[in-house]
């Protein structure tokens, strides 16, 4: 089977109208955010989860980084979409438009906080030592491929 793209898939098809508005959209697939938002609202989904969620202009351009104010006197914004293969510049208007275009849409917006600062630069963990990890089961920080780091990814429940 060959990649298709979440945009290109016949969601009608493979799911109820009212059983979308109830389902969770899971997307680690580095796009634009502002792309993925229309497509997923066009779909009919409502709930969304998105793993990565940099605020910094070297990334995906995700929630974290639409809803971040950009630097005083920026004109421009870098909009990475297609796996970051797409870059292009745009303007501090369109990138305002994305932004009001989700704030319209936004019901609800809540990142999820670090477990652990497996990696010695997060504030205010939900774990307040790596001990705590063996008591709920959890691998140690060594253990964990990637030290428990995090790109604080969202659950966000959108507007029709």
């Amino acid at each position: 089977h060959g990649f298709k793209d979440f945009g290109e898939i016949d969601w009608a098809s493979l799911i109820p109208a009212d059983e979308r508005a109830s389902t969770l959209v899971v997307i680690d697939d580095h796009q634009s955010i502002s792309r993925r938002l229309q497509e997923i609202l066009k779909n009919g989904f409502l709930h969304v989860w998105a793993d990565d969620n940099d605020k910094h202009l070297t990334g995906d351009y995700s929630f974290n980084l639409l809803c971040t104010p950009l630097a005083k006197g920026a004109t421009n914004v870098v909009h990475h979409d297609h796996f970051a293969w797409s870059r292009t510049v745009i303007s501090a208007e369109e990138h305002q438009a994305n932004l009001d275009y989700l704030l319209r849409h936004l019901e609800t917006y809540f990142e999820f906080p670090p477990i652990v600062d497996g990696c010695g630069r997060v504030p205010n963990p939900l774990l307040a030592n790596e001990s705590e990890l063996f008591d709920l089961g959890l691998p140690s920080v060594e253990e964990d491929e990637y030290l428990y780091w995090t790109k604080r990814p969202p659950y966000v429940k959108l507007r029709p």
